[in-house]
């Protein structure tokens, strides 16, 4: 039996997640299930030219690869322009692939994107391309997204600052980003961002009172209380007393999640159900 190397919590999160498919027809994805509106958007879209795409560029045959990539493929464009610029960069077209790579980024200002641009930047301009990451990552409207940016390309004080400015703009139910980026702040110790994180990961748990998901909400809570224990201030951010305060204050009653906070429930005992003060 094939064992994953990621851990079971992550994997666990990862199950439980949905992932939505927005457009003019949108569907929900989940992990294990079939999806026939994915099939249909597949073959609405011709998608399925992809598998065709994929093999001739691991054949080294990026010139029967460009011939499947004519014309625009609906919501998955972002799909054939990254193909296309795969294709162009085997042949070696990099100031037409650069561009390509270029809009994708500017558009997502994923940490992959970036790199994917670089790749195919002249070394001469590559100062350049991190300049125009840190500037679209410092108007951007996601802090989270902007912070992991920023901390690739080497700017950790204006990651934080970030987090800082608007955390209530932090989505606490993006898992798989967040809790690598709080991971990424503690590396470069700074200690308020990764408290911005840890609560916006913590709340809304706590919100929805999401028994499934108190065992994780647990270890936010002792990752945030581990740094209050330091002394450090987190200005502008809600003092660690009062955060605690409250916390405790509003959800007193969920006595599944303060088990877990005392170490009387492990992860493996965390209710199927959603919606209850257990």
């Amino acid at each position: 039996m094939f064992e994953s190397i990621i851990d079971a919590g992550t994997v666990q999160a990862f199950r439980e997640t949905e992932y939505r498919v927005h457009g003019d027809e949108p569907f929900t994805l989940r992990v294990g299930e079939n999806c026939s509106a994915l099939a249909a958007a597949h073959k609405r879209h011709r998608v399925e030219c992809s598998a065709y795409i994929t093999a001739y560029l691991e054949a080294d045959r990026p010139t029967d690869a460009l011939t499947w990539l004519q014309g625009p493929w609906g919501h998955m464009e972002d799909t054939r322009q990254s193909l296309e610029s795969d294709a162009l960069g085997r042949l070696g077209r990099y100031s037409e692939s650069a561009p390509i790579r270029r809009r994708l980024f500017e558009r997502s200002i994923s940490v992959f994107d970036l790199h994917r641009w670089l790749e195919h930047v002249p070394e001469s301009s590559r100062h350049e391309a991190l300049e125009r990451a840190r500037e679209l990552a410092l108007c951007h409207d996601d802090p989270a997204a902007a912070a992991t940016l920023l901390l690739d390309i080497g700017d950790d004080e204006a990651a934080e600052a970030m987090l800082l400015a608007e955390p209530a703009r932090i989505r606490g139910d993006n898992y798989g980003a967040l809790v690598p980026l709080a991971q990424a702040l503690k590396t470069h110790q700074r200690s308020r961002g990764e408290a911005a994180v840890y609560r916006a990961l913590l709340t809304p748990i706590l919100n929805r009172a999401y028994a499934r998901a108190y065992g994780h909400a647990a270890h936010y809570w002792a990752r945030l209380r581990e740094i209050a224990a330091t002394g450090i201030g987190v200005l502008p951010l809600e003092s660690h007393e009062d955060f605690e305060s409250a916390i405790r204050s509003r959800h007193a009653r969920k006595t599944a999640f303060w088990a877990h906070v005392n170490g009387k429930r492990s992860d493996h005992t965390d209710e199927d159900g959603h919606g209850s003060d257990a």
